[in-house]
């Protein structure tokens, strides 16, 4: 088992940290090994070659921070090689649909972070916000079971981080579960049903804005898994 990290965030000590809690090794995918392969890192074919890598390894996970990343690449290089043209999203977002089917097939586990986007729709023949998605493209919202909305309260809490956290599809009319400054222990519930060498792979992404704990959240969701597949103590 290992956590192989594709890394557009600069992640550094925090892959430490991880390890050192699990004793599982970490593999650190950013932007010097892309270029290693002669690939642009966050390209869809950069972050394909990243899940072929993970595919040949049982019980492996996949850490992708940021997902909104690898979805703007194809938008920014056409904005490159046309300028001033309206970007073509319909065209455009083609080249990730690959990347889509593959998560959705994916026989590892993992977990993907997304920056904040609002969602808009007709109310009363206004366009409002009706709520709050993961910033990404063709279908890459969609493809996670679990979903993780992180917010950062006003300085007045006590808290530095909520989350609110729904199983897309589950059954049942069960609540969100909602959580401030989720701990190691908190999220091990989430991760109970995965076994070692099972089908039932976790599929998970977290959106939130800028600095509101979606990278050490998610990162603590990894070691609950990492900890639920090796038989150890869920206490952190």
């Amino acid at each position: 088992m290992r956590l192989f990290v594709y890394d557009t965030e600069g992640l550094e000590d925090e892959l430490d940290d991880f390890t050192e809690a699990t004793g599982v090794e970490h593999i650190h995918l950013d932007a010097a090994w892309s270029k290693s392969k002669g690939l642009d890192h966050a390209s869809p074919k950069s972050l394909m070659a990243a899940m072929k890598l993970v595919a040949k390894e049982p019980d492996s996970m996949l850490f992708i921070d940021s997902g909104t990343d690898c979805c703007e690449q194809p938008r920014e290089e056409y904005a490159a090689r046309n300028p001033g043209k309206k970007i073509a999203y319909g065209m455009v977002d083609m080249s990730m649909a690959p990347i889509v089917r593959t998560l959705k097939d994916a026989q590892f586990h993992w977990v993907m972070t997304f920056r904040q986007s609002d969602e808009r729709d007709e109310v009363n023949g206004e366009e409002q916000v009706v709520g709050k998605k993961g910033k990404a493209s063709k279908d890459m919202q969609y493809v996670a079971r679990i979903k993780v909305h992180c917010t950062r309260p006003h300085s007045k809490s006590n808290h530095s981080v909520k989350v609110e956290i729904r199983d897309q599809r589950g059954l049942g009319d069960k609540p969100p579960i909602r959580l401030a400054d989720p701990k190691v222990a908190d999220l091990m519930p989430l991760v109970e049903r995965y076994s070692p060498g099972g089908k039932r792979k976790l599929r998970a992404h977290l959106f939130g804005r800028e600095a509101t704990g979606k990278s050490g959240t998610a990162l603590r969701l990894l070691i609950a898994l990492a900890r639920q597949l090796k038989g150890d103590s869920p206490s952190e």
